[in-house]
């Protein structure tokens, strides 16, 4: 038997680890890692939301301090953890092109406004998911340039732009590079991006997704416009203004593209290496394709439309490029085209390379596939 003193003992012990988690859990509710996200811990899947009701969402427009709808609140808190997933609630998520993120005070020329960060150690890969709630917005012209909140999918729009910052290399959502290491010189994030949209002004700078600096990307169902209605799309002036840029060569992970539109921009898409996509539409760009300066290695495209882009495809240093379908609608006329819009080239190359076709299709005329270098451009067939 227990004897009083063994009991009072035991009683003792009882009451001072109760006492504990009493004050442990007292103190971990009162100071979240972030204010205002009650279910910032349930991992891996994190809500953020555009409503200012914090029951909706674990960060919103109700976070500490935010510029980003708590966007860049919940990357960083789910990247802090090791990765995870991110569900962005439907509707518009407007930013300040303002609030800009530089990558250093000497470096204002990459400036963003949403940045995935970076590990800290060599071969620390950090998995993250960026996804829009529903499916994508519906991008037909009627709809471009509209304030008319989706049903059905996210849009986060760019409003305004910062003067004091390079404006031809302000971008949406960026990777930059790893900071240090042996090796680095790239972000070590496996990243998945998908069902939303990159809005950005008309006649501005930006650019949408730049992902240059990435390892392993698979950017699915998204897309970048303008805000205006097709008709009145600005010719694109700057270079760095490119709707996806994938990672560059060397990233030793693959690209995956299944599903983007892309309209107004400089260049549609920047691919370098170890690329597949799939179902991709490019619209009134002054490239739908542009290739890295240094690219090389295989590149393979299994759906591609190509519409009013002066050059469709701008090939540079490429080994090997594979489309299996390429539909160009790139010299029918339309009240709503512009004369900055006036077809060059279908592909156009600036450097050695080879572009295989297995089939493609020209509306309007000439009604077939033109380009600059004949030799280095090999069709299957055509209709």
């Amino acid at each position: 038997m227990c004897s009083s003193e063994n009991m009072a003992k035991l009683s003792k012990e009882l009451f001072t680890i109760f006492l504990f988690i009493s004050i442990w859990n007292s103190v971990t509710l009162a100071f979240p890692r972030f204010p205002n996200s009650p279910a910032a811990t349930r991992l891996p899947l994190i809500i953020v939301t555009n409503s200012t009701n914090p029951s909706e969402g674990d960060f919103g427009p109700f976070t500490f301090n935010t510029s980003t709808y708590g966007i860049q609140e919940a990357i960083d808190f789910v990247f802090s953890n090791g990765g995870g997933r991110i569900v962005l609630k439907n509707g518009i998520y407007k930013l300040n092109g303002s609030n800009l993120l530089s990558l250093d005070s000497s470096n204002k020329d990459r400036a963003a406004l949403i940045r995935i960060p970076y590990p800290k150690n060599d071969f620390q890969y950090v998995p993250l998911t960026i996804e829009g709630e529903g499916n994508v917005w519906n991008y037909q012209e009627g709809n471009l340039g509209t304030t008319i909140p989706p049903t059905d999918g996210v849009i986060i729009q760019v409003v305004g732009n910062n003067t004091s910052v390079k404006k031809p290399s302000v971008i949406g959502i960026q990777m930059p590079p790893y900071g240090g290491g042996t090796y680095g010189f790239r972000n070590q994030v496996i990243l998945s991006l998908g069902y939303m949209t990159i809005r950005v002004p008309a006649n501005s700078a930006w650019g949408a997704y730049d992902l240059y600096y990435g390892t392993s990307v698979n950017v699915h169902h998204a897309a970048a416009d303008m805000d205006a209605p097709t008709a009145d799309i600005p010719e694109p002036m700057f270079p760095s203004m490119i709707a996806l840029q994938l990672p560059e060569v060397g990233s030793y992970g693959p690209s995956i593209v299944n599903g983007f539109f892309a309209v107004g921009y400089y260049g549609g898409i920047q691919t370098s290496s170890h690329a597949s996509l799939r179902a991709i539409f490019i619209q009134s760009c002054k490239n739908g394709f542009l290739t890295e300066t240094n690219a090389n290695h295989q590149n393979y495209i299994a759906d591609l439309l190509i519409q009013w882009c002066p050059i469709g495809i701008n090939m540079s240093h490429v080994q090997y490029y594979y489309i299996a379908s390429y539909d160009a609608e790139q010299t029918v006329t339309s009240p709503a085209q512009k004369s900055w819009q006036k077809h060059i080239n279908d592909i156009e190359f600036s450097a050695p390379g080879s572009v295989v076709i297995g089939h493609a299709h020209a509306v309007g005329s000439p009604g077939k596939l033109t380009t600059n270098n004949s030799t280095l451009l090999k069709i299957l067939s055509a209709s």
